[in-house]
């Protein structure tokens, strides 16, 4: 069930105009991003996650590149800031979602995340 989620958001965000990738796994969502940080601007990361959580796949994430994370959680404790006594500043995330993930709030919310990067105020 969740690989069909991630397939309906990726698939909703390529629909967006957005170049996309999906992964069930964050050590090889990482080992892509390493290899390809140019392409990617947005991550987005559950929190809950085998080998690494969201929070500690965010730290590697901004290690490479000052892109931008967005974390989504079913459990609204999950986002708070016991988790930032590991080094991870409150800073280091820019977003966040509780599921379920609406696909137009997700899409909105992303297009809307990546256009702030490059607004300009007049």
């Amino acid at each position: 069930m969740m690989i069909l989620k991630l397939h309906l958001l990726k698939t909703n965000l390529d629909k967006a105009g957005l170049y996309t990738s999906s992964f069930t796994d964050p050590v090889m969502a990482l080992e892509e991003f390493k290899s390809h940080y140019i392409n990617y601007d947005l991550v987005i990361s559950d929190i809950r996650m085998p080998i690494m959580n969201g929070y500690e796949l965010a730290q590697q994430v901004k290690k490479i590149k000052p892109a931008k994370v967005l974390l989504t959680s079913a459990y609204e404790h999950d986002y708070d800031k016991q988790n930032f006594g590991k080094g991870l500043l409150p800073s280091d995330i820019d977003g966040f979602i509780e599921k379920p993930i609406s696909l137009n709030k997700s899409s909105t919310t992303v297009v809307d995340m990546l256009n702030h990067r490059f607004h300009v105020p007049i």
